[in-house]
C-alpha cells in the first residue's frame, strides 16, 4: 500500500498479481515471494531475498592455478630423486666418479733380440731415455706467473741436460711434432743416464724455487723408451727390416725378420689405470689394477755375423768397381740350407739418424735383391747340361758343335762365346760347354729335351715354387717352357736353355747350385733356426 512504510515497489506489484505455475506446475518467484512473507491480502508484508548477479571465472587465474600445482608436482619430484639418488644411488655414483678419473696407460714391452748362429746379435733393444713436457700441468701450477716461469725453467733444465735455454723454450712452445701430442712434447732425446739424474733428482729437490712455491719442473718427465739398435751398420739391413711407433705407441716391424717374427719378438703389452684430476693431470696414483708386460723372445738366425760382414765388404768392392745399380751375394751351406749370408747393395745404416730420412728419399735401401726375379742369363746352363746328362740326350764326351750359330725355327742364336779372339776349346764337350758358357750347344741340349722335360727337370730344382723362408716377398719365377701357356716353339725352348725367356731369384739359383755340392739333394733355404727365451728351451725349432 502506498504511504506504508518498508514496502518497495516491487512488493506492491507482486501483491496485485496471482501466482503464476511454472511449466512444471510448481509456483514462480512471485509464489515464492507469497511465502517467504506474509499474505498481502491480510495486511502483511513480504520480505525479498537479495539476488547478486554471478561473475564469470577469469581464464588466467585458473591457467595460474594449474601452473601452481604443475610446479608443486614437479617440485616434489625433483625433491624424492635427489633423496633418492643421495640414499639409494650414492655407491653407485662414487664408482662411476672413479671410474671417470682413471685413465688406462699402456706399458710398453722389451722387444726381443735378433741374434746370429754364434749368439752374437744382430738387432737389439736398448735403453732411451727421453725428456718430455707438458704444457698443461705447467700452466696450471704457474697460472699467476706463467711466461716468467717458462724462461726460469728453461734455463734450468738447459743447464742440466746441457741444450740451450732459447732452444728448450721453444720446444716448451712448439706444436706437436712425429711421436709427440699436446700433453707431451720432446724436448731431448738419448739422455745420457747423468742427465736423466740430474733432471729427477733437481724436480724432487724443487731446485730454483723457494720452500713455498711451485716445484719449477713441473709438467717435465723423464722417460724410459726402448731404441732399436743394429750392430753390423748396413749389412744385414734387408734381412733384418726395420721397426717403427704402432698407433698406440708400441713398436711394430716393418720388412724383413722384423716383420715377419713380429709376433714372437713384440711380446704382450701391459697396462695400469692411473687417477686423473680434473683439469687431465695425472697424480701419479695408481688405482691397483695392473697387467704387466711380457717380454718378446729371441729370434735365432742361421747368419753368421763374420761371413755376413765379409760378403757385405767383397760386395762393396763390387759396387766401388763396377758401379751396378744394385748387387745381391748369398752363402748357403749346401748340406741343410742354412744362409750363413745375404747382403743386398745398395743399403742403409738402420741405426743412423737419418735412416728414416735416407729410406724415405729412397725405399730401394731396403729392397732384398736376393728374392727379386731376374732373368738368369748363363748362369742356368748347368742346370741345362745336368739334365741333358742325367736324362741321357748327351754323353760326356759327346761334342755338341757349336758353328757359330743355331736356327731353332724362326729366330738365329749366336753364340757370343765363339766369336771371341780366345782360341777355341776344342772338342764341344758338356765340361766345355759350361766352361766356355756356348749359347748354341745350350740352345741345342734344350730342343733335345723338350719343353715338357726340360720344364719338369728345372722344376726339380725347385725354381718354381716358394722355398717357405722365414721371409716376407718371396718371389716365384716362372718359364716359356710352363704348360699353361699351350703352344711352345722350339725358340722359346731354346732360349730357355741358356737362361733367356726364364725368371728366378737369386736364391731360387742359390738352393739349385748347392743340389751339385749336397750329392743331388735339394734342401730348401732356411733362415731362422728357432725363437724363444733367453735360457730356456725353445719354444719353436724350424728343422731342415
Amino acid at each position: 500500500m502506498p504511504g506504508r512504510p518498508g514496502r518497495s515497489r516491487s512488493e506492491s506489484e507482486a501483491g496485485r498479481k496471482p501466482a503464476i505455475p511454472g511449466p512444471s506446475g510448481q509456483p514462480t518467484r512471485h509464489a515464492a515471494l507469497h511465502r517467504g512473507g506474509r499474505n498481502l491480502a491480510s495486511g502483511g508484508y513480504a520480505q525479498q531475498p537479495t539476488v547478486r548477479a554471478r561473475r564469470r571465472p577469469d581464464p588466467l587465474t585458473r591457467r595460474q592455478q594449474h601452473l601452481s600445482v604443475l610446479a608443486l608436482v614437479l617440485a616434489i619430484a625433483l625433491t624424492a630423486r635427489f633423496v633418492y639418488l643421495k640414499t639409494a644411488r650414492c655407491e653407485h655414483f662414487r664408482v662411476l666418479s672413479r671410474d671417470l678419473r682413471r685413465v688406462r696407460t699402456l706399458i710398453a714391452t722389451r722387444r726381443g733380440e735378433i741374434l746370429d748362429r754364434n749368439n752374437v746379435p744382430l738387432a737389439k733393444t736398448c735403453d732411451e731415455f727421453q725428456l718430455r713436457f707438458d704444457p698443461a700441468a705447467f700452466e696450471q701450477t704457474w697460472a699467476n706467473n706463467h711466461s716468467a716461469a717458462q724462461r726460469k725453467a728453461a734455463a734450468l733444465v738447459g743447464s742440466l741436460i746441457g741444450m740451450e735455454p732459447a732452444r728448450v723454450l721453444a720446444s716448451m712452445r712448439a706444436e706437436p711434432g712425429p711421436g709427440e701430442t699436446r700433453r707431451s712434447l720432446l724436448i731431448k732425446s738419448r739422455l745420457t743416464p747423468e742427465e736423466a739424474s740430474a733432471v729427477e733428482y733437481a724436480k724432487a729437490a724443487k731446485v730454483g724455487t723457494g720452500r713455498r712455491e711451485p716445484n719449477l719442473l713441473e709438467g717435465f718427465v723423464v722417460l724410459t723408451q726402448h731404441r732399436r739398435e743394429y750392430p753390423n751398420g748396413a749389412s744385414s739391413c734387408q734381412i733384418l727390416g726395420r721397426v717403427t711407433l704402432g698407433p698406440r705407441g708400441q713398436v711394430r716391424g716393418i720388412g724383413g725378420l722384423e716383420d715377419w717374427a713380429d709376433t714372437v719378438l713384440s711380446g704382450s703389452v701391459g697396462w695400469n689405470n692411473m687417477e686423473m684430476k680434473k683439469a687431465g693431470v695425472f697424480t701419479g696414483r695408481e688405482t691397483g689394477y695392473r697387467a704387466e708386460p711380457v717380454p718378446g723372445m729371441d729370434v735365432r738366425t742361421t747368419i753368421d755375423a763374420s761371413i755376413q760382414q765379409i760378403l757385405s765388404e767383397e760386395l762393396g768392392r763390387c759396387m766401388q768397381e763396377h758401379t751396378p745399380l744394385g748387387a745381391t751375394g748369398i752363402v748357403l751351406d749346401p748340406r741343410n740350407g742354412d744362409v750363413l749370408g745375404m747382403v743386398s747393395k745398395p743399403g742403409v745404416d738402420l741405426s743412423g739418424p737419418d735412416a728414416p730420412a735416407l729410406i724415405a728419399s729412397n725405399p730401394e735401401l731396403m729392397r732384398n735383391r736376393a728374392m727379386m726375379l731376374y732373368e738368369p742369363g748363363s748362369v742356368l746352363k748347368p742346370l741345362t747340361v745336368s739334365l741333358a746328362l742325367e736324362v741321357g740326350v748327351v754323353k760326356p764326351t759327346e761334342d755338341v758343335p757349336c758353328q757359330h750359330g743355331y736356327t731353332p725355327q724362326a729366330r738365329p742364336i749366336r753364340c757370343e762365346a765363339h766369336r771371341s779372339s780366345l782360341p777355341s776349346p776344342g772338342q764341344n764337350v758338356p765340361r766345355m760347354i759350361v766352361a766356355k758358357s756356348c749359347n748354341v750347344a745350350a740352345a741345342k741340349l734344350a730342343v733335345r729335351l723338350g719343353a715338357t722335360r726340360l720344364h719338369e727337370g728345372l722344376s726339380r730344382f725347385g725354381l718354381f715354387e716358394r722355398t717357405a723362408i722365414q721371409l716376407p716377398g718371396e718371389a716365384v719365377g716362372w718359364s716359356l717352357t710352363d704348360p699353361v701357356r699351350g703352344r711352345r716353339s722350339r725358340d722359346d725352348v731354346a732360349r730357355v736353355g741358356f737362361g733367356q725367356g726364364i725368371t728366378v731369384t737369386p736364391l731360387h739359383l742359390a738352393a739349385a747350385f748347392a743340389v751339385f755340392a749336397n750329392g743331388g739333394i735339394l734342401h730348401h733355404p732356411r733362415i731362422v733356426r728357432s725363437y724363444g727365451y733367453p735360457g730356456r728351451p725353445p719354444a719353436k725349432e724350424y728343422y731342415v
